[in-house]
């Protein structure tokens, strides 16, 4: 698992060494002309990782699509780059059981600059307008929000995407059930502004794990160490108590005031549509702002799968949920799967070894019920014989094993995504989900059969062993001239 990538410019070397990024040396306006090369490059095929170097107004560059593809997503990770997905995943399950620590220490680079109070000025930085019917730039797409709930000294990392008001400005958007809105709530009941710290340009694996669904009262940048195999080093912020990855290459501090909220949005959203409307959102006012010398902004598009964010969360889910089953000690869990293209957010597959009729069942519902499963619509559990990355054996499945009048079940009324466009406006957030146990039925309905060779379902179609010996043995004999 030995790497040598510790913050984002080690990342960018990494990928520029194995011909994964493009430096944009023309200059580029940051207003829509930056997004739509981006949106250019997602492909499919996916295009390189971007390092705009010239940016219209600013000397700082802007990076993304740096994680758009599982190579990328490999090579962050210390992966060989050819490994495929279901290793990772297992793999990566497998590191998240051993959290690490950070390790602080005094200064770090992320230090190197600082502005506080008057001087503070976010517009600095070269924000994008992604798209034109964003609301505004958005300086939150790819970043990390710190905050700390005051009773246990919790500290959360997250994702939520930020809309630059002005200077000293920004909006930000979560849901109700999202661990940043839980602990807002607790310093409103004490009448207190949340003290909040946003990062930009982190060690990739900082950026994994703040998108990832851990319960509450996991540390974010423990299981960052657990990704890495090392601790990550962090340092106390400027004006607020919370821990911050050294290697940052900007970091805003400030506070969410209570009861202050400015027109948010709309923003191009991972489901393709342009998504949340336009509502009064709660703010950040920023009091303290430090970067390191020439800074690097980090920044994604989103829109239509498959994005950076898609790639990204369908890798996080996976492994995460594959965590949860081991550590919950459900039996059979052989695989899972969020399909990027399917946007990760709303569908999960599920693999299970079956040894009881209810197990489908329960593995949906488990995974429904999950931190990681409020946001899903749709979990479709398939045996363990169906390749759960193959949408074609998905299919295969629910069409010959599937029966929706006892294998279907839909619950009304849950908790879901703000940004879902199959929701009417009035109710968004307010969702149906649906399990698919696409797994045979173990049932009195399927006594075993003689000319099933005494199986209670028919068997698959192949030659048997006898005749796929001889071919195998006479291969070349055949001269077809077929790289499988």
């Amino acid at each position: 698992m030995a790497d040598n990538i510790y913050d984002l410019r080690s990342f960018i070397e990494r990928l520029e060494h194995e011909g994964e990024l493009a430096r944009v040396k023309a200059e580029v306006d940051w207003k829509y002309e930056l997004g739509a090369i981006a949106f250019k490059c997602l492909g499919p095929p996916a295009g390189p990782a971007l390092l705009f170097e010239k940016v219209k107004g600013y000397a700082t560059p802007v990076f993304t699509g740096g994680l758009l593809t599982l190579k990328r997503i490999a090579l962050a990770l210390g992966f060989h780059p050819g490994t495929d997905e279901a290793t990772m995943v297992k793999e990566c399950a497998r590191r998240l059981e051993t959290p690490m620590k950070p390790s602080l220490v005094k200064t770090g680079p992320c230090k190197e600059n600082k502005q506080f109070g008057k001087d503070v000025n976010v517009l600095k930085f070269p924000v994008p307008w992604w798209t034109e019917k964003d609301g505004g730039r958005y300086i939150g797409t790819w970043h990390q929000v710190m905050v700390k709930d005051p009773d246990s000294g919790w500290q959360n990392a997250g994702t939520y995407r930020m809309m630059l008001h002005d200077a000293n400005t920004c909006g930000i958007l979560f849901s109700p059930f999202q661990h940043i809105s839980l602990i807002h709530h607790k310093y409103l009941k004490m009448n207190k502004p949340t003290p909040i710290a946003i990062t930009i340009g982190n060690d990739p694996a900082c950026e994994l794990v703040s998108i990832t669904p851990f319960p509450a009262g996991v540390s974010e940048w423990d299981m960052a160490g657990a990704l890495r195999g090392r601790p990550i080093e962090v340092v106390k912020g400027e004006t607020v108590d919370l821990l911050i990855p050294a290697n940052a290459e900007i970091v805003i501090e400030g506070e969410i005031p209570i009861g202050e909220r400015r027109q948010e949005g709309p923003f191009g959203e991972h489901t393709g549509f342009y998504g949340g409307g336009k509502r009064p959102m709660p703010i950040v006012r920023v009091n303290c702002v430090t970067h390191r010398n020439e800074p690097i902004f980090r920044g994604s598009i989103l829109g239509k799968p498959v994005t950076e964010d898609h790639s990204c969360l369908s890798f996080v889910f996976a492994s995460q949920a594959m965590a949860m089953y081991k550590a919950a000690g459900f039996p059979g869990v052989t695989g899972v799967s969020y399909p990027a293209g399917g946007d990760p957010d709303f569908n999960a597959i599920v693999a299970i070894k079956k040894s009881y009729a209810s197990q489908g069942l329960d593995a949906g519902r488990m995974l429904l019920a999950s931190k990681g499963g409020k946001m899903l619509k749709h979990v479709i559990v398939v045996d363990d014989d169906i390749n759960i990355y193959d949408l074609n054996e998905i299919l295969w499945s629910i069409n010959t094993r599937f029966q929706a009048s006892r294998q279907l079940y839909i619950t009304r009324y849950e908790s879901g995504s703000r940004l879902d466009p199959s929701v009417p406006f009035d109710w968004m957030g307010i969702t149906d989900k649906m399990i698919m146990d696409a797994t045979w039925p173990m049932t009195p309905d399927f006594p075993p059969r003689e000319e099933y060779g005494g199986a209670v379902h028919p068997p698959a179609v192949k030659p048997g062993e006898e005749a796929r010996q001889l071919v195998e043995k006479r291969w070349q004999e055949y001269g077809i001239n077929w790289n499988k």
